[in-house]
């Protein structure tokens, strides 16, 4: 017994693909988590960080090199000290699941871990009916359910934890087994959008607007509930209810397995020392689906000039970009019941074929997402329905 607790130890990964500004709280909450876990004395080499990576340098950063998730004129640059594992095309759902289960194919660092082990996963991205997205293309639930009972299959850990901020994020866990010792707690639940938090005019630091959301609601609380320091005392099913409670534009949902659900917070993301942080509301939240659209508001409304003029003409492309897509899906079906939340996706292969064909049209569009659930219903109703793509 004292032999394996000497073994046992801790592993995570994060993902957080997006690199375009206008989601720069994705990229600023997963390189927080980095530095949380390393804070909290889990070993960098078990640390596995996905992420497109470009937001610290983009043109529009007035603090190149550096990132923040908070507000304010004292907050700490969360960049510094990370290292990236996976960048740019690199972070794919192919890569993803290859991470997942060990398969050294990957090209880079793969999960390690054994039966001794807990593993923590933490995923910032868009999402849509039974997807999350990756630059590669979509992530199916069945697919990340798949490489879950993989992992179980090959005794990869002791306890499995995941959390998951995005839309929809919700419908990927339907079908999680309850008895492998893995629990999936998501920022929304399989019909809804998660939020940008601190967004707009309250994303101010050092003195300096940066016009987008410096994070989601979330996953703002739950680590500025887990600064508090309280990780050997606080139990997974403690923060569950705190952040049921706390996050208030979208419904925080569990899935698995809840028997571990009394397990302290430190045994996944460590031990780190308390921080002193106060939790702000937030009175300029985004839909995540909107960050595209409102950040490019948000420019148009605060430059003058040719900048002012450039940035209203970008917002104006995102509006009749939004109307070409409610045309699209439109177009095949007016069927108020098509528009119906997608409780399970019954026929990947058909939906698979049927997202092929909404981006070879259209091409990829976060605002697009929200409509995803019509392809899966009609689907499910007709598997053959995209036959011809």
């Amino acid at each position: 017994f004292i032999l394996s607790v000497a073994l046992a130890d801790r592993h995570a990964i994060i993902i957080a693909p997006r690199y375009y500004w206008d989601d720069y709280g994705v990229q600023s909450e997963s390189c927080r988590m980095y530095k949380d876990l390393v804070a909290g004395g889990v070993n960098p080499d078990n640390i596995i960080l996905m992420s497109t990576e470009k937001i610290s340098n983009h043109k529009q950063n007035p603090f190149p090199g550096k990132l923040y998730n908070h507000p304010g004129d004292d907050v700490p640059d969360v960049y510094e000290g990370v290292v990236v594992d996976y960048e740019k095309d690199t972070v794919s759902p192919a890569n993803l699941i290859k991470v997942l289960t060990g398969d050294e194919s990957a090209g880079g660092k793969v999960l390690k871990s054994t039966e001794e082990d807990n593993v923590f996963l933490f995923f910032s991205d868009h999402g849509g009916a039974d997807i999350l997205a990756l630059p590669g293309g979509y992530l199916h639930s069945k697919d990340l359910l798949d490489a879950i009972n993989k992992m179980h299959e090959k005794k990869m850990y002791k306890k499995f934890v995941l959390y998951i901020e995005a839309c929809y994020s919700g419908s990927m866990f339907l079908n999680l087994p309850e008895d492998i010792n893995v629990v999936a707690v998501t920022a929304a639940n399989d019909h809804e959008s998660s939020w940008g938090w601190y967004c707009g005019s309250e994303a101010v630091v050092h003195g300096k607007a940066l016009g987008t959301c410096l994070g989601d609601e979330f996953s703002v609380y739950w680590m500025e509930d887990a600064d508090k320091g309280e990780q050997k005392t606080e139990t997974l099913e403690e923060q569950f209810n705190r952040l049921v409670k706390g996050v208030t534009k979208s419904h925080v949902m569990r899935y698995g397995d809840k028997s571990f659900a009394n397990d302290v917070i430190g045994e996944f993301i460590g031990y780190p020392e308390g921080k002193k942080v106060e939790h702000q509301m937030s009175y300029e939240t985004w839909d995540s689906r909107d960050n595209e659209m409102l950040f490019r508001l948000y420019k148009a409304q605060h430059t003058t000039g040719k900048e002012q003029k450039m940035w209203q003409a970008a917002y104006e492309e995102e509006v009749a970009n939004r109307k070409a897509i409610d045309a699209y899906f439109a177009s095949l079906t007016t069927e108020p019941r098509m528009y119906q939340p997608a409780s399970n996706v019954k026929n990947v292969n058909c939906y698979k074929k049927a997202i092929d064909q909404f981006t070879g049209a259209m091409g990829r569009s976060d605002y697009a997402l929200k409509y995803f659930n019509v392809l899966a219903n009609i689907c499910n109703e007709n598997p053959t329905a995209f036959n011809g793509y």
